[in-house]
């Protein structure tokens, strides 16, 4: 069973997340040190599952990204 309504997974899946989805989290990991921010275990984990991701719900998407323009962004 998910912990996610299936509303809430039609949103996720749509905007590309998968079950066991991890992504590099350096990006974020150099900016945090740059401003003397040490991540944390639950920040690095929610960014593996759910950085880099564009979620739309409703009218405004919104986007968990570290800064840096992908190929597909430019």
């Amino acid at each position: 069973m998910s912990e996610w309504s299936l509303e809430v997974l039609e949103v996720l899946q749509a905007s590309g997340w998968t079950a066991g989805r991890r992504v590099d989290t350096t990006g974020w990991r150099s900016k945090f040190e740059a401003v003397g921010i040490v991540m944390h275990d639950a920040a690095e984990g929610f960014l593996q599952e759910f950085g880099g991701l564009t979620v739309s719900i409703g009218v405004m998407p919104r986007r968990i990204d570290d800064g840096r323009q992908s190929d597909q962004d430019r």
